[in-house]
């Protein structure tokens, strides 16, 4: 799966100036917390991914991220040449989009971590937590899945608190105390890093449906040895 994905992210940046990034780090992780979280307790897995995918956001994950994740991606590849008021309005969407789509997976990054302490969380709860507490505790234990996005920027974009100094050719975040100044250049190579960390989350469901077919697999051919073997007995 690991591979596979490499491949496709690769044939992706040949025509979009996709990022090569954490991808292979991200997959790693995320096989990891699945793989153990289903070792431990599997029916609470999937009564958290059940949740998820019941719930508004799992419909939105559905729905959104090929048509905007692909389409920023191919965006933010061809609009590098030229950074000007029109791309950097266009730019903080993006990051909008993204950071939401990165929130909703992140949740059930969240629940899945949760279940490994001996808490099944249901989703609901999780759903209640802000994007910051969640990042601070992901970022403990798996780094790479919070690593290139920036709660600063994105609550700023989400309250509408930012400032952008088109003489200077920056945009100043704040958020509560919080501030960080970006040139529109690095701004834009921080969404392109955001859209290569999004996309590389969706990775989580499949790895949820490969350990949850594994265990279908095992156990149904543990309850056919074992009913061979009454049936010789």
């Amino acid at each position: 799966l690991r591979d596979s994905y490499r491949d496709i992210i690769d044939q992706i940046g040949r025509w979009t100036y996709f990022p090569r990034t954490n991808y292979r780090e991200v997959s790693e992780d995320l096989d990891s917390l699945t793989s153990a979280a289903f070792a431990i307790n599997p029916a609470a897995v999937d009564n958290l991914l059940n949740e998820f995918w019941g719930s508004p956001d799992g419909a939105v994950i559905v729905r959104t991220p090929y048509t905007i994740v692909i389409r920023r991606c191919v965006y933010l590849g061809n609009a590098r040449r030229r950074l000007d008021r029109r791309l950097v309005e266009k730019l903080v969407e993006t990051y909008r989009e993204l950071s939401g789509m990165y929130e909703k997976d992140l949740r059930a990054v969240v629940g899945i971590m949760e279940i490994l302490v001996g808490r099944a969380t249901p989703y609901s709860e999780v759903m209640k937590r802000p994007l910051g507490l969640n990042v601070n505790r992901v970022s403990t234990t798996c780094p790479w899945l919070t690593r290139d996005v920036e709660i600063v920027i994105r609550n700023s974009i989400a309250h509408t608190t930012y400032v952008v100094g088109y003489s200077a050719k920056t945009i100043t975040f704040k958020d509560n105390k919080a501030a960080v100044t970006v040139t529109f250049r690095d701004f834009f190579s921080r969404c392109r890093l955001l859209s290569s960390l999004v996309l590389a989350l969706h990775l989580l469901h499949i790895f949820f449906f490969y350990w949850r077919w594994k265990a279908v697999s095992e156990h149904y051919d543990f309850m056919k040895q074992k009913a061979k073997s009454e049936a010789t007995t």
